[in-house]
């Protein structure tokens, strides 16, 4: 397997950023006074499925020969962090004193406070969504690459961390666990692993099985992806505890499809999708304050347009806003993360409804 030529699982986050843009969008966006958007994009949130699955698969299927090596543990943790905080501080530097001077951003006095506001910086875990709602997703990418870095610096150690987490979720799935327990118990989590056992696999001999089988894979992942959004907007299931897990199995089947056909050249990507997967960081954590902005602008609109016009202008607008942030980030975040100007994280993913902001 080739990394450079993954184009369709790049593809397939900018995919997943845009449900999560047409999600918030429905959401968020004011339409006219007896007028609703067709509840279409109301699975959008399981975007973020997609990219915990993506997340534990991409950092299995680059780093698993560091694991048990200890000298390169420098070297990712440097990468990671690079991937991570520079774009996000961005942002949070036109967000933050936003949020300071119009205070009706958000009706939560917390996110005004300096010890809140620096923990959401360092995106550490919290009771609360941080600053930036988007960003708790951040907080699980970060929980998850700190576990990876103990698999680097001792397999066995690294492997009881991971048991351990796993344990937490089992816990969490019976009992009501106190914070900070809570945090490692989401089963969401449970997606990294569904990512780094399809990277595993295509380690092993099961690369045959799953290059025999790949176009079924594929087929199966992504009908199991469209069938539970279908029920979703269908039944209103929406993001229930367990039933994101669903999206993050049809994702996991997905990817283990997607990669064999892309290495033996059998599919391909169309290039816009690429290009929005490798701006899908920037427009995950640019969307939400574009459609903030947005909404103060949309009751005009309101009396020119129908609902779901409202909301399409919202997802390109917000998509576009991402986008140009990308082409605006200065050189040195590639400088930093030692790799082409792309989006790796994000890994994930959105802030959704299942957690208030």
């Amino acid at each position: 397997m080739k990394r450079a030529k993954l184009t369709t699982v790049e593809a397939g986050r900018g995919i997943a950023a845009l449900l999560v843009v047409a999600f918030h969008a429905t959401g968020m966006v004011r339409t006219p006074a007896g007028s609703r958007p067709a509840p279409v994009f109301s699975f959008g949130y399981a975007g973020v499925d997609f990219f915990f699955v993506l997340s534990g698969f991409l950092i299995t299927h680059i780093h698993a020969p560091d694991v048990g090596n200890p000298g390169r543990l420098g070297r990712y943790i440097y990468r990671r962090l690079a991937r991570i905080y520079p774009t996000y501080w961005m942002v949070m530097a036109f967000v933050v004193p936003a949020l300071f001077l119009a205070p009706s951003l958000s009706d939560k006095p917390e996110k005004r406070e300096p010890a809140f506001v620096a923990r959401s910086l360092l995106l550490l875990p919290q009771r609360e969504p941080p600053v930036l709602g988007v960003s708790w997703t951040l907080t699980y990418e970060l929980a998850f690459y700190a576990t990876f870095a103990a698999l680097i610096l001792n397999r066995r150690f690294g492997c009881v961390l991971l048991a351990c987490w796993a344990l937490a979720m089992g816990f969490g799935a019976v009992f009501e666990l106190p914070f900070p327990w809570s945090f490692f118990a989401l089963p969401r989590a449970a997606e990294f692993f569904l990512g780094m056992c399809v990277a595993a696999l295509l380690r092993t001999r099961m690369r045959a099985h799953m290059d025999r089988w790949a176009e079924w894979l594929l087929f199966c992942g992504v009908l199991a992806f469209t069938a539970s959004a279908c029920a979703d907007d269908w039944f209103g299931i929406g993001p229930a505890r367990y039933w994101p897990l669903v999206y993050g199995a049809g994702s996991a089947l997905a990817i283990a499809g997607m990669v064999p056909l892309e290495a033996r050249g059998a599919v391909s990507a169309p290039r816009a999708l690429v290009l929005m997967g490798a701006a899908s960081y920037s427009v995950y954590l640019v969307h939400y304050p574009a459609l903030l902005v947005q909404r103060i602008g949309s009751p005009r609109l309101g009396r020119l347009l129908p609902a779901d016009a409202i909301v399409a202008i919202a997802v390109i607008v917000a998509a576009g806003a991402g986008l140009a942030f990308l082409l605006a980030e200065p050189p040195v975040l590639a400088a930093l993360a030692g790799a082409p100007r792309r989006s790796f994280a994000p890994t994930p993913g959105p802030h959704v409804q299942t957690q208030s902001d």
